[in-house]
């Protein structure tokens, strides 16, 4: 009776194990011997992971933040990633002017790379609240191509601007270009691109390495 009990079990394992090699084959347990190569690249099911010369780093879009006097007044000026990303968006200027006469409706015009508002103004004063500014700049077509306009943190726009003489975007930075899913490694740290692009895209994340 034992000896037909284990005739079964070792005629079991004889189908059962040769199924869970192929299995495992396809199921694609690494490492595999065809995915090496000798290049000196690191190598993971045929993706190349080469290094860098210097760490990569994702793309920062230029912006200006005003801090005007007065509750609820302050705009925040961010250059067009598509036509004005990374290091580009850092020559935009933008200006409020002050017209010194009763006016319409804010306007604006973009002149080699200044973004000039003329405030609406009336009653001797200027009357142009932020969120007017705000409109007319993303209602002009020209000057969204250059600049788009919103409120900075928490203001609500409510609040009337004053003039304010033309000041740089900054802070912009070109991204190393890459695909989304790219990985590449510096010195210890592995580096994988989360959203692909170019220097005006492109978005990065590091894995700092630690012994294990």
């Amino acid at each position: 009776m034992i000896k037909g009990r284990l005739f079964i079990i070792v005629l079991l394992l004889g189908l059962i194990l040769p199924l869970l090699t192929v299995g495992m084959a396809g199921a694609g347990w690494y490492p595999r011997s065809d995915d090496y190569v000798t290049t000196g690249n690191v190598v993971c099911d045929k993706v190349v992971v080469d290094p860098y010369a210097s760490a990569p780093v994702s793309h920062v879009t230029a912006t200006y933040s005003s801090t005007l006097a007065g509750d609820n007044n302050d705009i925040t000026f961010t250059a067009n990633t598509t036509c004005y990303g990374g290091t580009l968006g850092n020559a935009i200027d933008v200006a409020l002017l002050d017209p010194g006469e009763d006016t319409g409706a804010c306007s604006v015009v973009v002149t080699s790379g200044v973004v000039n508002i003329t405030l609406s103004y009336g009653s001797a004063a200027i009357n142009a609240t932020a969120q007017d500014v705000i409109d007319c700049v993303n209602n002009d077509a020209t000057a969204a191509v250059v600049v788009g306009a919103a409120n900075k943190s928490t203001d609500d726009g409510t609040g009337t601007v004053t003039a304010l003489a033309a000041q740089d975007l900054a802070g912009g930075v070109n991204g190393t270009a890459a695909s989304t899913g790219e990985m590449s490694y510096y010195g210890a740290d592995i580096y994988i691109c989360t959203t692909g692009g170019g220097y005006a895209a492109a978005i990065w994340a590091k894995l700092t390495g630690a012994a294990i």
